[in-house]
């Protein structure tokens, strides 16, 4: 993002709140390592999360196909015995 302002910055960027930006991560008041790094362990957070999640749903859903499975099972051995 950086790289980005100085490149464009009289362009696409307001060159006067680019400069304020820069002047502020030059004297550490805006940390981009301690940002960056906090976002990356919120994006693989996110991710564990969502793994942990698909699998809960993946197991119930296991739960109720089988669930279902045994009750087809149980109607069609009662309908067989009904037609016996």
């Amino acid at each position: 993002a950086v790289t980005e302002f100085y490149g464009d910055k009289p362009v696409q960027f307001d060159p006067e709140a680019v400069d304020a930006f820069l002047r502020l991560v030059d004297k550490g008041v805006i940390d981009l390592e301690k940002i960056y790094t906090q976002k990356s362990e919120e994006i693989h957070g996110i991710g564990e999360e969502n793994n942990e999640e698909l699998s809960r749903r993946v197991e119930e859903d296991k739960k109720i196909q089988e669930a279902q499975m045994k009750k087809n099972e149980e109607a069609s051995s009662k309908e067989k015995g009904a037609n016996a």
